[in-house]
């Protein structure tokens, strides 16, 4: 695939990706032959530069050569990509594309690096934080040094407004799992958003409400129940969010290691592992490296 700018592509190249203009629309859906006509309807969107399927031919002059030439091009180009991304996040899905556009320009992408703290317990809560691509764990560490993963967040969701609205330091610590793409908004930013859009007040209120919820489960479980019944609870819990059903099983892509989990259930290592020999005797589970398959209804009925 070549970025090309719209001057010098040719008709019969193939479109690589889809096209939009800034108000959201789509003009040309990926391997689309490109005709004259193409061409002039995208000049007159102002649209400069596009992918293209193959590679260019000779002589062509490449978007990415003029790219380098002209920073606030590529600045340009960052903000119109993170706008795409944008439409595709739950809490925006309520949002005119003007309006995503306004928040688009304020905030800030960032790649991070896995195992990159983004922030730490009781540091200032100065920015909400939204998941593009990636795994991110948040955590709270006892006196002694032991961590319990309060939640664990990937593509499409957000975290840190609690800080951002009553101004109190951070009360968890949040922590890449895998190279992870985020969207950063300021706190003035973040409580400016909230004012001027009702609909997002409702949605942000719904995901804190959840995570008291979450977090009162998550005491419930500590006081009440056993090691084996928080284990299950817990693989319930991550299939529940994150599993793929594949033929007569649930299948978890997760980046949490045993370790992890165990910090997720509240047991001990050798407690967790003790539970995942007996499910995996009773074709209940089965661990992989980097996933986990399940049989959810019967693990279900165990709870019961």
């Amino acid at each position: 695939m070549a970025l090309f700018l719209v001057n010098h592509v040719q008709a019969g190249m193939k479109v690589g990706i889809d096209i939009f203009s800034d108000s959201g629309i789509k003009l040309l859906a990926k391997g689309t032959a490109i005709t004259a006509q193409h061409i002039q309807m995208l000049q007159s969107h102002k649209i400069r530069e596009i992918d293209i399927d193959g590679e260019a031919p000779g002589g062509e002059l490449r978007a990415d050569k003029a790219r380098q030439l002209d920073p606030a091009r590529q600045a340009n180009e960052e903000k119109a990509k993170l706008r795409q991304l944008m439409k595709h996040i739950p809490l925006f899905s309520s949002l005119a594309p003007e309006h995503i556009g306004l928040l688009a320009d304020r905030m800030e992408k960032r790649e991070q690096d896995a195992q990159t703290i983004l922030f730490r317990e009781n540091d200032p809560g100065d920015s909400f934080f939204i998941v593009l691509s990636g795994t991110v764990k948040i955590y709270r560490t006892s006196p002694e040094g032991d961590e319990k993963i309060l939640a664990v967040f990937n593509a499409g969701d957000s975290f840190g407004e609690l800080s951002l609205i009553d101004g109190k330091p951070r009360s968890a610590t949040a922590q890449t799992l895998e190279n992870t793409e985020l969207v950063v908004m300021s706190r003035a930013h973040f409580l400016d958003m909230l004012k001027t859009h009702f609909d997002l007040n409702l949605v942000i209120m719904a995901e804190i409400v959840q995570r008291m919820r979450d977090t009162n489960d998550q005491v419930s479980d500590l006081m009440f129940f056993d090691v084996r019944t928080r284990v299950i609870k817990s693989l319930v819990k991550l299939a529940n969010r994150f599993g793929e059903r594949s033929d007569h099983t649930i299948v978890v892509q997760m980046p949490l290691d045993r370790h992890e989990l165990s910090q997720m259930a509240g047991v001990k290592i050798k407690e967790l592992n003790e539970v995942l020999y007996d499910l995996e005797d009773r074709q209940l589970v089965k661990m992989y490296a980097n996933y986990f398959e399940l049989n959810l209804i019967k693990l279900r009925s165990l709870l019961r």
